[in-house]
């Protein structure tokens, strides 16, 4: 039969046994806990945010980078001479007297002009300019104290003599200006009738006749004293409310141009060829005034 009492001593060990194993992991477990050192994680300060100052002083100089393009200058060949100055040479030297020895071609180059003219426009003269610019050549014959300027076309076979160009002190007239022919709306052509004693009308200028007329008539055209002479035609101007009209060639004068306005004061003005070549073609098939027999 078994000894409860040794029974419950021996439970009484185990217990304590139990409880003293328990004591010394509690105790363990408080030393490492104790001895724990925490692992140090560095603290991060922020920066302050730094706003740039807008400020010339502190902004660093800029220098430009200057990039120098050299200049190309175009050198034009000269040209060769038209050969119309050898005939202008032989010119000044059996006219003029000039010594063939001292005279010689000083220089040669082309250009362009704005009329017909060629740049050297003859006093009382109409030129054209429906077909500019008018290119050519422009040369100086030189004796080495007298110099000589020539202008022609590109063809050479129209030379000017600038130097030689007729310039006077005589009256002029601009008609277009005197009358203000820009604001004419209609253009009519009379001729005289001698039979009658009286200007018949004959036609209307066309638009572009109208036009072209009024242009040569803006040309400064000379004056001279009024010759007495049966005007053949009468050229009328109609503006607005008024009328204005120009007797144009005489039997005696194909260039005679007069009216019967007071800036005239006696006076009568060359009509340039180019207006009587428009009047012509409306003569076309029409009788030519002429006197009675």
């Amino acid at each position: 039969m078994i000894n409860l009492k040794n029974n419950k001593v021996i439970y009484l060990i185990i217990i304590l046994i139990i409880v003293f194993i328990i004591l010394i992991f509690i105790d363990d477990n408080k030393e490492t806990k104790d001895n724990y050192i925490p692992t140090a994680f560095p603290t991060i300060t922020p920066e302050p945010i730094k706003t740039p100052i807008s400020s010339s002083e502190n902004k660093p100089a800029i220098i430009p980078t200057i990039i120098v393009t050299p200049t190309i200058i175009k050198i034009e060949p000269t040209p060769m001479p038209p050969r119309s100055y050898v005939e202008e040479m032989g010119r000044l030297i059996y006219e003029k007297g000039i010594s063939a020895e001292t005279l010689f071609l000083k220089s040669v180059s082309t250009n362009e002009w704005e009329d017909e003219s060629l740049g050297c426009p003859k006093l009382g003269e109409y030129y054209s300019d429906n077909n500019k610019p008018y290119k050519g050549y422009i040369y100086i014959l030189s004796d080495g104290e007298n110099e000589w300027e020539y202008h022609t076309d590109l063809n050479d076979t129209y030379t000017v003599i600038c130097d030689e160009i007729f310039k006077n002190s005589h009256e002029l007239i601009n008609i277009n200006s005197e009358l203000n022919l820009n604001q004419t709306e209609k253009i009519k052509l009379y001729r005289w009738n001698f039979d009658e004693n009286e200007f018949l009308f004959l036609e209307s200028l066309e638009e572009k006749d109208l036009l072209e007329v009024i242009k040569i008539l803006k040309t400064d055209l000379i004056l001279s004293e009024l010759e007495s002479c049966r005007s053949l035609f009468m050229i009328e101007f109609h503006r607005a409310n008024q009328i204005d009209q120009l007797e144009f060639i005489c039997p005696e004068n194909k260039d005679f141009l007069f009216g019967n306005q007071k800036f005239w004061n006696q006076m009568q003005a060359t009509a340039p060829k180019e207006l009587g070549k428009i009047i012509g073609s409306y003569l076309t098939g029409q009788p030519i005034p002429s006197l009675p027999e």
